[in-house]
């Protein structure tokens, strides 16, 4: 008798608690909002049935740069192509491949931002990186200019060496330097009683790789 009671009451406890568990994850579902959406923005892609049904080509592994929407979107569209081209995809797939295999140099909210692009609205990759510049145009570094190259001044206490390296960088990030130009801005650049400066002067060196050296 007191056996047949104790089986009730745990048959009666496993149910309460069965209940009580379902009804916490009905809760937790139901209570999360947009959870539809985000099943169908992941049901949904942005690419088109032409690119998504493209079979990708056996190739090697290769390790993709991973963007998470914090960093120059360009920098990670120059890395991220770099790497498909460099692989044995065939160059008439370049295109569809580069759109199928975006997704997986994605991470955290900017895979979220691939995911929720309008469905079946990207078919190149043109167009692809004209809406991933777009929305993340804030993250965008802005070019150097020569304006940038006359602000290189050696300090009071910088060693010579140091300047050059300092200055041969800022040379490396603006496009479009005439060695004229840059020849200019290193003597306008390098303290006043400096011997080198002198010495370029004097000489006045063809080019800028000769004053560097």
């Amino acid at each position: 008798m007191m056996r047949s009671i104790m089986s009730e009451e745990m048959r009666t406890l496993e149910a309460q608690m069965q209940q009580r568990f379902t009804s916490q994850i009905h809760k937790a579902t139901t209570s999360t909002p947009g959870i539809d959406d985000l099943a169908r923005g992941v049901r949904e892609m942005p690419l088109t049935k032409r690119i998504t049904n493209t079979i990708i080509p056996k190739f090697s592994n290769i390790s993709f740069p991973r963007f998470d929407g914090m960093s120059d979107p360009h920098d990670h569209l120059l890395q991220y192509k770099h790497v498909v081209q460099s692989t044995n995809i065939p160059t008439h797939m370049l295109d569809d491949m580069m759109c199928k295999l975006f997704a997986q140099s994605l991470k955290g909210a900017a895979l979220r931002w691939f995911c929720n692009l309008p469905a079946e609205s990207i078919d190149s990759f043109d167009e692809l990186s004209l809406e991933f510049m777009r929305s993340y145009s804030i993250h965008i570094q802005s070019g150097k200019t020569t304006k940038d190259l006359w602000g290189v001044i050696q300090g009071p206490h910088e060693l010579l060496r140091a300047y050059i390296k300092r200055f041969s960088k800022a040379i490396s990030e603006i496009s479009g330097l005439d060695d004229g130009t840059v020849r200019e801005a290193l003597k306008k650049g390098l303290r006043h009683r400096s011997l080198f400066k002198n010495e370029i002067c004097a000489r006045y060196p063809p080019t800028i790789q000769d004053a560097l050296h």
